[in-house]
């Protein structure tokens, strides 16, 4: 009977120590994911910020942060943004980090293991490409004989600032000469200001071509190039003069142009009565290094005719996300 017992007492502590081991042996982990969305109202300060649930996304373990690492992949979320997974804990000895990577906003969040102090955790995924802001288009009008004229703006972006005040469309007397006034208040305008903020695809991205300028050529590069496009010299010098501060602000920049594509079919303007020539020059440009200098070929520039009563509208944007080509 005491044999028995002992034998007993035996199985039981085999049972208990075979379940620590078992405990000990593997990791289990378990949580929320979010992003933040960032919207700028000027090229350095976020007007809001948005922490927002991330769904579809992959976590991986990585041995090192070194380019390509190994890296094995332990769990694959679906439709919500809760995550729990188990491994051994002896694959610790291979790998040290752990990764948290989103397809959909090539963003990832890299996490150092022997940092963590507890299983259950949340994580914020913060390098996303960002809401940019559409700066400062402006819209100038030539009729050729002095007319009331309705213009209105359908941009699918969020319409921030407009001046004079945008109410479902904007009513001026336009001379030929450029010289606009309000039909509000009689107020006299040189032009048309709008700006507001649109999430572009990274589609919109992939530059096939563009111009690489340093920052010694971006004057003779912009009347040049402007002026070839269709710009008249007032016109220029009112774009270099808005764009010339931020460019200076790089060595180099790579300069990508968009020339009536309604900002990549973002941004349609309709007037009444109709304008015969459109000129809607749209410029985007970021800080690239010498060694990117080359990659892409230069783009071929259309030549705008004016002919007629003559719409012209310039805007641009910065870009800053580091994950955009080239």
């Amino acid at each position: 009977m005491k044999s028995k017992l002992i034998l007993l007492q035996l199985f039981y502590f085999i049972i208990a120590f075979s379940g620590k081991v078992q405990a000990q042996e593997v990791m289990t982990l378990s949580g929320k994911a979010f992003y933040l969305k960032e919207t700028y109202i000027n090229y350095d300060v976020p007007i809001k910020i948005d922490t927002l649930e991330l769904n579809k996304f992959k976590v991986y373990l990585l041995q090192s942060l070194e380019k390509d690492p190994i890296q094995k992949k332990v769990f694959k979320t679906k439709e919500n943004n809760n995550f729990q997974f188990t491994f051994k804990k002896k694959l610790l000895k291979r790998y040290k980090y752990l990764e948290f990577h989103s397809s959909r906003l090539s963003s990832n969040h890299i996490i150092k293991l022997d940092t963590l102090s507890q299983s259950n955790f949340s994580v914020i995924v913060e390098k996303i490409p960002v809401t940019v802001l559409v700066a400062k288009p402006i819209i100038y009008l030539y009729p050729e004989k002095e007319q009331t004229v309705q213009l209105t703006l359908d941009f699918k972006g969020e319409l921030l600032n407009t001046y004079p005040k945008y109410d479902n469309g904007w009513t001026v007397k336009a001379s030929p000469d450029g010289k606009l006034i309000d039909t509000k208040d009689g107020r006299a305008h040189e032009y048309l200001f709008w700006d507001g903020t649109y999430n572009f695809s990274k589609e919109h991205y992939d530059y096939k071509s563009g111009f690489y300028v340093k920052r010694k050529e971006y004057i003779p590069f912009l009347e040049s190039k402007l002026s070839y496009i269709g710009l008249t010299e007032r016109e220029a010098n009112d774009f270099i003069s808005y764009w010339l501060p931020e460019l200076n602000k790089n060595e180099i920049s790579f300069i990508h142009f968009r020339i009536n594509d309604n900002i990549d079919n973002t941004a349609f303007i309709s007037c009444v009565p109709k304008f015969n020539t459109h000129l809607r020059v749209y410029m985007e440009f970021k800080s690239v290094s010498k060694k990117s200098i080359g990659a892409l070929p230069e783009t071929k520039l259309p030549k705008i005719e004016r002919k007629g009563s003559v719409l012209v509208e310039w805007g641009g944007a910065e870009i800053r996300n580091d994950l955009l080509t080239p």
